[in-house]
């Protein structure tokens, strides 16, 4: 099978991605098979890993306004932040941030 110089880079990285073989990566697709999800660079997981210990906390102020614990914040506010904080880590991972 050949390709371009252009479309051997893509499907490269595309394997890399997943860390398959070029080879692996080609048979994969080829038969219909199901691909792992990429691979995470090492600074997204660390990223992520601190932004979830952030929501973990988050998500402790909110549960504590909730109850009535904490009464000078806003739990509205709160739960906003905690909603971002993990959709920027699932970003983050996915590699779109």
């Amino acid at each position: 099978m050949r390709f371009t110089p252009s479309e051997r880079d893509i499907i490269k990285n595309l394997a890399e991605s997943r860390r398959l073989s070029l080879r692996d990566f080609i048979r994969t697709v080829a038969l219909g098979r199901k691909l792992l999800a990429p691979v995470a660079a090492a600074i997204n997981r660390r990223v992520y890993q601190e932004l979830a210990r952030i929501g973990n906390n988050l998500n402790q102020l909110v549960r504590a306004a909730n109850s009535g614990t904490v009464t000078s914040c806003d739990s509205n506010l709160l739960q906003n932040l905690l909603a971002e904080v993990r959709n920027l880590g699932f970003q983050l991972l996915r590699g779109h941030a």
